[in-house]
């Protein structure tokens, strides 16, 4: 359909079919009607007219605003020296901050002075919207009124378009006073930028960083996130790793507030640590906080700002920041130390001695404007958030927290019979039983504790035996590896008709699922709290049950029950962990999301393995936490290989726990599948800070010497006779995900390398 000056778009309504508005043409007619001027904070409501403006509004006629305030005043400049209106555009949420100029400077009673508010109506009533909006959509209305400001609701047809700024151009000049369109959602036309902000050649996004960030901040530090896609992210990358969100506050409105609430949290708990996650568009806003941090000085004030130079959910216009240097602004404001980074590996680094700095500092990353197309948004609400948050706060540390959030798995599913899984000492020794005495006393429990700590079938039948004496709403394993995945076979198997065995060999396929299952490792290695298999061995031989039904339905990672662990038990859990990534690494079925995950573990564990086994504290307990899910979510997606293939027969035989009987080919192995010369090995290699295979295989068995794991076969009982039969054990499925084909004779030769 034909408009003046352009097209007028159709969309189809509630109410048949309703207009939208081009934003060419609504420039159009602002210009003609003497309107030579714009200023504002982009809105998600308004993208698409302010994109239209960016394009093609001269750079002395458009500014973009620190805020709304001061695009009001601007707009008075203007006015003061040409006599003519300029046009203010803001979303309803910034009507705050432009409140002060509007009343005491261009208010009629003051100065009166002219101009057009475009204000997008963000939770409009009767219009789905999030919570942060919803009153700040009802109450717009009513804060033009007591302003006094006279105002429209802008049409979205055009004749009525053209109209409604014929009166207010008339209303303006008559009574020297502001003026507001109020925007629905909708009424703009979609405009594609000429002039986009280019996406500058930055390797890192921000959730990447953010990852990074919490990687490397693992203790009791709090977090103030700004609002945005940086909460959002810093949200999914705690559901993602497994962690909890008590640690973190998301702050999901009054843009640019955020580093005000972590002062505040700073000065009112000064034993914490309290780093404050910001934007630069929300810096920008109320730049004037970092003189009021700099000049208060909290030593555990710790600021980070993921700048990307633009105000991307609400339309990536530009914003000023590239036209500062942010870290040299915190410092002529007092902050004691600022940094810039850019890259992973450097933000590594500097986060390192930032966490141990005194504050305020500030450290700038730049990351790339985007996101992910599936980015979630948080499932708390904001009063959980704040709850949970101040529970954290106030108790000052994460103990007591798990059982809150068993508690609330119990709520959330109704349930009243819960089958409890536990290991038979570790249930007492890890603190579970202390931690989540008090939440279990309140329902049915059937304690099954007695079985080995390799899970064999037998023990297996006489649970599900038991389970299937009583109807259980749902399934709780507290423990190890080996416990966990005693529950899931016990869940699994339960429901299914016929024998286990006839499911566990392969003979019959899984066809119903089993209970909700949520599990709370009570160790850092196997990381079964995050895949959908289980192991079992039945008369000597290992299988693996897989089924998307096994994966636990919840998971509570909670380092402070690992602080226990016995020191061979931390050695091997750990290597197990390293062992599972690296091979997830190197795997045929390797996709890009299992290698970052990978990734990530591996460099928790080289940072944190040996203090986690010879001199632990939460600290490096909880990065093996982390890294240990974080590797369990990477061999979910790919599974094992030849290390993990050749291990079973040594823990079956000789009892050699798990993690250690992997780790003894892992070396000899990586060497290898270097022979195939991939670029997969090299990075590899690389990730793991060595220049080669045989460098790697060297580092390998380092570690295992540092945290006092036996590296040779014969010190542990196997003789060379055994090796045969250690060859013809081999797990040929998990053998088959190995990049490099292995032959009887391979396996040999690396076995007797290592006797």
């Amino acid at each position: 359909m034909s408009g003046i000056g352009g097209i007028l778009h159709a969309r189809k309504g509630t109410a048949g079919f309703e207009f939208m508005i081009s934003p060419k043409i609504f420039y159009d007619l602002l210009v003609k009607n003497g309107i030579g001027f714009f200023s504002g904070v982009p809105d998600s409501l308004l993208k698409d007219f302010s994109a239209y403006i960016t394009d093609n509004a001269k750079s002395n006629s458009h500014i973009i605003a620190a805020n709304e305030g001061g695009a009001v005043a601007l707009a008075t400049g203007y006015h003061l020296a040409t006599k003519k209106i300029g046009l203010i555009y803001m979303q309803n949420s910034g009507q705050g901050n432009a409140v002060n100029p509007l009343v005491s400077l261009a208010d009629p009673e003051v100065y009166g002075i002219p101009m057009l508010l475009l204000i997008g109506w963000r939770g409009e009533p009767g219009v789905k919207d999030e919570p942060q909006h919803i009153k700040q959509g009802r109450i717009t209305p009513e804060i033009l009124k007591a302003l006094g400001i006279s105002f429209e609701i802008l049409p979205s047809s055009l004749d009525d378009a053209r109209k409604a700024v014929k009166k207010a151009i008339v209303y303006m000049n008559k009574f020297r006073a502001p003026y507001a369109l109020v925007v629905r959602s909708g009424t703009f036309a979609p405009y594609a930028p000429k002039k986009p902000v280019q996406p500058l050649n930055l390797p890192l996004s921000r959730e990447e960083a953010i990852e990074i960030i919490t990687d490397e901040l693992r203790g009791d530090e709090i977090f103030i996130s700004t609002t945005g896609k940086t909460s959002r992210e810093l949200f999914e990358v705690r559901e993602n790793s497994g962690q909890s969100h008590q640690k973190d506050f998301l702050t999901v409105g009054s843009m640019g507030h955020s580093s005000q609430i972590a002062l505040g949290m700073a000065l009112a708990k000064p034993e914490s640590q309290v780093y404050c996650l910001d934007g630069d568009g929300a810096l920008i806003m109320h730049m004037g906080a970092l003189a009021v941090i700099g000049n208060a000085a909290p030593e555990n004030f710790k600021h980070i700002v993921l700048n990307n130079y633009a105000y991307e959910s609400v339309g990536g216009q530009p914003t000023a920041a590239f036209s500062m240097d942010i870290p040299q602004v915190a410092r002529a404001c007092g902050y004691k130390n600022v940094f810039r980074v850019s890259e992973a590996g450097k933000l590594r680094d500097v986060i390192a001695d930032f966490k141990r700095m005194p504050g305020p500092a500030l450290l700038e990353v730049a990351v790339k404007t985007g996101s992910r197309d599936n980015l979630g948004r948080p499932t708390l609400n904001q009063k959980e958030n704040k709850n949970l948050f101040m529970d954290f706060v106030s108790r000052g540390s994460q103990n007591l927290l798990a059982a809150e959030g068993l508690k609330k798995f119990f709520e959330k599913n109704g349930a009243r019979r819960v089958f409890l899984v536990t290991g038979g000492k570790s249930y007492i020794t890890s603190g579970a039983e202390r931690m989540f005495h008090k939440v279990l006393l309140s329902y049915e429990i059937t304690k099954f504790s007695d079985f080995s700590s390799s899970p064999k079938l037998e023990d297996a039948e006489r649970g599900i035996n038991i389970f299937r004496k009583k109807k259980y709403d749902v399934v709780v394993a507290i423990g190890g590896g080996s416990v966990i995945d005693m529950a899931k076979l016990i869940n699994i198997l339960s429901v299914q008709d016929g024998l286990p065995i006839d499911y566990i060999s392969g003979r019959k396929k899984i066809t119903k699922n089993g209970k909700l299952l949520i599990a709370i490792p009570t160790t850092a290695g196997s990381g079964s709290e995050a895949t959908h298999f289980a192991v079992v061995y039945a008369e000597g031989k290992k299988y693996s049950i897989a089924h998307e039904s096994i994966l636990p339905a919840a998971v509570i990672i909670e380092p402070l029950l690992t602080m226990n662990m016995p020191v061979r038990l931390a050695a091997a859990s750990g290597m197990d962990a390293l062992s599972q990534a690296i091979e997830s690494y190197w795997c045929v079925n390797a996709t890009d999301v299992s290698k970052h995950l990978a990734e990530r573990a591996i460099r928790l564990i080289l940072g944190n393995l040996v203090q986690s086994v010879k001199n632990p504290n939460l600290e490096s307990r909880s990065a093996m936490a982390l890294a240990s899910h974080l590797a369990g979510k990477a061999i979910n997606i790919t599974k094992t290989t030849a290390p993990h293939a050749i291990s079973y027969f040594f823990t079956s035989r000789f009892g050699i726990p798990h993690g250690h009987a992997v780790a003894l080919t892992l070396g000899k192995i990586f060497v290898y599948n270097s022979h195939i010369n991939s670029k997969t090995m090299a990075e590899l290699s690389r990730l793991l800070g060595v220049a080669n295979a045989g460098t790697t295989a060297r580092k390998i068995n380092n570690i295992m010497e540092q945290i006092g794991l036996e590296t040779r076969l014969s010190k542990l009982g196997v003789r060379q006779n055994d090796i045969d039969s250690a060859v013809k054990s081999v797990n040929a499925e998990r053998l088959k995900n190995n990049p490099r084909k292995m032959t009887e004779n391979n396996i040999r030769e690396i076995l007797l390398s290592i006797l």
